[in-house]
């Protein structure tokens, strides 16, 4: 009788951890149908939020790459170390492109403001297309979070 009442109790229990379907229908949904090698998405967070955007890209091996990006007043809070908070907003952030958008096959995410700082942006504001922040700059990494790719979209569980 003991045994029956764990197993039962294990069995409700894991049930409960199961995410509800009320929460995976509030994920932010993302149509990658159209991305090809060497294109990028850069769109809303949740499609109703203006704190984030999303910047979803496949390089020209197929590596899809997800980064949550902040913004501040539509424009993306560049990175500062020393005083913890961001002194410049980029407006024009995003992977390095050619005139048809396309991803360059050496190129990285950075800001593209002709005002912003030249050495920050050439040095500190660069990032593989991965994310991982470019050697020798003492930025962090890019938020990366955690996704699921069902046809073709892609759901971000965050």
């Amino acid at each position: 009788m003991f045994l029956i009442v764990i197993v039962a109790v294990l069995f409700v229990f894991a049930g409960s951890m199961k995410v509800s379907d009320k929460v995976l229908a509030e994920r932010s949904q993302h149509d990658i149908s159209k991305l090809q090698n060497g294109d990028y998405i850069f769109e809303k967070f949740r499609r109703n939020e203006d704190g984030a955007r999303i910047l979803i890209l496949k390089d020209w091996d197929s590596n899809l790459y997800v980064h949550l990006v902040p913004l501040e007043q539509e424009k993306v809070p560049m990175p500062e170390p020393f005083w913890g908070f961001g002194y410049y907003h980029c407006k024009y952030f995003g992977p390095d492109h050619d005139v048809n958008h396309k991803l360059l096959k050496s190129g990285k995410i950075r800001c593209h403001d002709d005002e912003a700082p030249k050495w920050m942006v050439d040095d500190q504001w660069v990032w593989e297309y991965s994310g991982k922040a470019a050697a020798g700059s003492w930025s962090h990494d890019m938020i990366s979070p955690k996704y699921e790719i069902k046809g073709n979209t892609v759901y971000i569980n965050g």
